[in-house]
């Protein structure tokens, strides 16, 4: 009995320290449990965030590549836009050479013109024609306004004096010194009828003189007009040469930028042309003045000693020849011994003489207000393409800028895929810790399934061992009745 009891404390003990280890064994599975649980969670946002980097990345690569394709595409644009922008610098320079070479022709011309004009004077011619009524039409004066006409008078001048047998010079008024006809002594005129002939050509000079000045206001208007009308003609003509002469103005406004002593050397080139202008006009308008003064005296007044004619008889009439546009009359020619005659006549040249200076001064004014405006013209020209010029360093300047941005874009995407590489290397290890934990839940089922052996066995144990007792107690009670 002692046995018995021995051997079932012995199970007892055997008992509780198996469900200790069985409490035991149920607390580590629920440890692992957590843990798996937990390794789990961690798995799965590893893959989230990985995922998330790799959709990161592709978006970034895609970026990188349409930023790339950008990029080439506004390099192209940049590259046009320098190519159009040296060829408008250069067809700049060209139109700057083209007023430049203009301004010093229209120099050359006005320090040409202006003593041939200074030297010009009234030119008036008698021819053998009779008829009075063409006194008015038949004056020519000398000045013109182109020179062929010039040169067509100077002809016809010439075959006149051919045929007449004299050449008249400028300003010479051919008459008979004593007033007489030498094949005809019998033909005298009175005084008072002579006087009377050069009043009446006097007033019709001042008459023709009034015409004359209104023609050349008239003319001056006309200018005007016509200058207002040919400035848009100008306009659209100087914008075709300057559109064509572009690129050699952007090429020489490139080299204005690397050596600006071009540039000091165009304005002081420009200043030059303008004082030389100032000091024409100056010189023009003293001369003005002295020519209107009333002390100032006509240059080419012609002493009455020095003037030469001739007389002829055509058909018992005597016709006079002398200097001025028409005859007198038939039966009446010059008398030119009076003073008072003599006055007339030098006060009508000297008007003549002055209505031309008049004429020549202000041909001579519209060329250099014209040459003014050209070379206005040309400094506001200079002065849009160096703003031009300075718009367009700002844009390469800003055009640098995005390419640098660009560049640190593409620089960027180096370091993504540096980071790229650290992912990979990432999921490697994520990898890794997978296997790990599937090796893990293969030892820990491994184990459960051990410790559930270990279990059921130690239960049937347990169960063997409560039958022997209680077969044992049922022994011991039969042998308690038996004895």
């Amino acid at each position: 009995m002692e046995a018995i009891e021995i051997d079932n404390e012995r199970l007892k003990a055997d008992l509780k320290y198996n469900k200790d280890r069985l409490g035991n064994l149920q607390d580590q599975v629920y440890e692992l449990k957590q843990e798996l649980e937990s390794e789990i969670e961690k798995k799965e946002r590893i893959e989230e965030e990985m995922r998330n980097t790799i959709v990161r990345h592709k978006s970034m690569m895609k970026k990188m590549k349409e930023e790339n394709v950008n990029q080439a595409k506004e390099n192209e644009s940049l590259e046009m836009k320098l190519g159009q922008v040296e060829m408008r610098l250069k067809e700049c320079v060209e139109t700057m050479e083209k007023d430049r070479i203009e301004l010093e022709g229209l120099r050359d011309e006005l320090i040409v013109s202006q003593p041939r004009r200074s030297n010009q004077t009234t030119k008036l011619v008698i021819p053998t024609n009779t008829d009075d009524d063409d006194f008015s039409k038949k004056i020519r004066f000398g000045r013109t306004e182109e020179e062929t006409v010039r040169d067509q008078q100077d002809e016809d001048e010439d075959d006149y004096g051919d045929r007449t047998g004299t050449v008249m010079d400028k300003g010479e008024i051919p008459y008979h010194p004593t007033g007489l006809d030498p094949s005809n002594k019998k033909s005298q005129v009175p005084i008072h009828q002579k006087v009377q002939t050069v009043t009446q050509t006097k007033e019709e000079l001042e008459i023709e003189l009034r015409q004359a000045k209104r023609r050349i206001e008239s003319l001056l208007e006309e200018l005007g007009e016509k200058h207002q009308e040919q400035t848009p003609r100008l306009e659209t003509q100087r914008s075709n040469e300057n559109f064509k002469t572009r690129r050699e103005e952007e090429e020489r406004l490139r080299n204005m930028k690397h050596d600006p002593s071009l540039l000091c050397i165009k304005q002081d080139e420009s200043l030059g042309l303008i004082q030389r202008l100032d000091n024409l006009e100056k010189h023009l308008t003293s001369f003005s003045s002295q020519s209107t003064s009333p002390h100032h005296q006509p240059q080419h007044h012609q002493d009455p000693t020095h003037l030469k004619g001739r007389w002829r008889k055509r058909g018992g009439k005597e016709e006079g020849e002398g200097s001025f546009g028409s005859s007198v009359g038939s039966s009446l020619p010059i008398w030119v011994t009076d003073p008072r005659s003599q006055a007339s006549n030098a006060s009508v040249t000297g008007s003549l003489s002055k209505s031309n200076r008049i004429g020549n001064m202000t041909k001579e004014m519209q060329e250099i207000l014209g040459l003014k405006v050209l070379l206005n013209q040309s400094d506001d020209d200079r002065v849009k393409v160096e703003i031009e010029n300075r718009e367009l360093k700002q844009e390469i300047e800003e055009l640098k800028n995005t390419n640098r941005m660009l560049e640190g874009a593409i620089e960027n995407p180096m370091k993504v895929l540096k980071d790229y590489d650290k992912t990979v290397r990432l999921e490697k290890e994520i990898r890794e810790l997978r296997r790990e934990i599937e090796n893990l839940n293969r030892k820990h089922i491994q184990q459960v399934d051990a410790l559930n052996q270990e279990v059921v066995e130690l239960e049937s144990i347990i169960e063997v061992k409560v039958l022997k007792e209680a077969e044992i107690e049922a022994e011991l009670q039969h042998y308690k009745y038996n004895t």
